[in-house]
């Protein structure tokens, strides 16, 4: 292992609860842990959901309310996201790995494809909050010009803030 991963005591072992709550709290052991044991339970379904999360906060970036529906963005977003997104993040690591080798970096593409997709959980999370700005905002939030500060989103916000107490 590592001389720089050794200063922390690994646990033997974290459950999969653990390793999506102490990834707030513990990163670094928790991304010790999962590069130490080959930890590749979720990677894929982490780098799929990081995948449509991106592509959602490029529809929004890009306006693609101004020539799309709500249903179009929302299937473009998760097909595509889904497709290419695990995809992208794979093609990071590779390039990483090519040229950590340049600095005498150890790291294996997979090795690191498993550490950036346990590193995007924050990301996913975020995910859980984009439903509700949907609910609120609509397709306001993807067009160039959308109204999402006006008084009528406002006070829906406030609604859904106060129910939610």
């Amino acid at each position: 292992m590592d001389p720089i991963l050794d200063e922390e005591e690994l646990p033997n072992t974290f459950t999969d609860e653990e390793l999506f709550t102490q990834i707030w709290t513990r990163p670094k052991a928790v991304l010790a842990y999962i590069h130490e044991y080959k930890y590749d339970k979720y990677v894929t379904i982490l780098l799929v959901l990081a995948g449509i999360k991106g592509s959602f906060d490029r529809a929004s970036m890009k306006g693609m309310g101004d020539s799309m529906s709500m249903i179009g963005i929302l299937g473009v977003c998760i097909i595509f996201g889904a497709l290419f997104g695990w995809i992208t993040y794979y093609i990071c690591a590779a390039i990483i790995s090519f040229t950590g080798k340049w600095l005498e970096g150890r790291g294996n593409t997979q090795a690191i494809l498993r550490v950036i997709s346990y590193s995007l959980i924050p990301t996913v999370i975020s995910l859980v909050l984009l439903i509700p700005q949907i609910g609120i905002y609509g397709i306001e939030m993807f067009k160039s010009d959308g109204d999402i500060l006006s008084h009528r989103h406002y006070s829906e916000y406030c609604i859904l803030c106060i129910y939610c107490t």
